[in-house]
């Protein structure tokens, strides 16, 4: 009962549509970088997808601020290196991720960036010392084992 009730319950059915969301992202970036046929290499092709994607984002997030979050916007610019700083790591981390579309599948590639599962908790257990449940090792534990699989069975 109590099984049942976890996974109906609303946190767990609004990440599964973020997962569904994300992985259906993930395919049309893809497709869309790899449709880009007169570019002259993968880069090119996904750092054009990249451009695109980023400013169409911008440009909601930035009118949305100005609309209904002013006092946001304004922290923002009051801590603009911070934000170029996270902004720039956020745009490397993305244009690694798309070229990484344009070389293998992009499920490889998802299941390989899991190991952002091993960082999260390095990071949570040693830098925040939060405590983490046995039941969060074990999963992070299933997905290592799932990538291992998904390396080795590659051909």
């Amino acid at each position: 009962d109590m099984i049942i009730k976890n996974l109906s319950s609303k946190s767990t059915m609004v990440g599964l549509a973020c997962g569904f969301l994300l992985a259906s992202s993930v395919t049309f970036y893809r497709a869309a970088t790899l449709s880009l046929v007169n570019f002259d290499s993968k880069f090119e092709m996904a750092l054009s997808t990249l451009f695109v994607g980023v400013l169409i984002q911008s440009i909601i997030l930035t009118i949305y601020l100005l609309y209904f979050e002013k006092s946001e916007f304004r922290k923002m610019y009051q801590n603009k290196f911070q934000c170029i700083a996270a902004g720039f790591c956020g745009f490397v981390t993305t244009l690694s991720w798309f070229y990484a579309f344009t070389l293998v599948q992009a499920a490889i590639v998802r299941a390989v960036g899991q190991i952002e599962l091993l960082f999260s908790y390095i990071a949570s257990r040693y830098y925040f010392k939060e405590k983490i449940k046995f039941i969060e090792v074990i999963g992070i534990l299933i997905f290592a084992i799932g990538v291992m699989i998904i390396l080795f069975a590659k051909k």
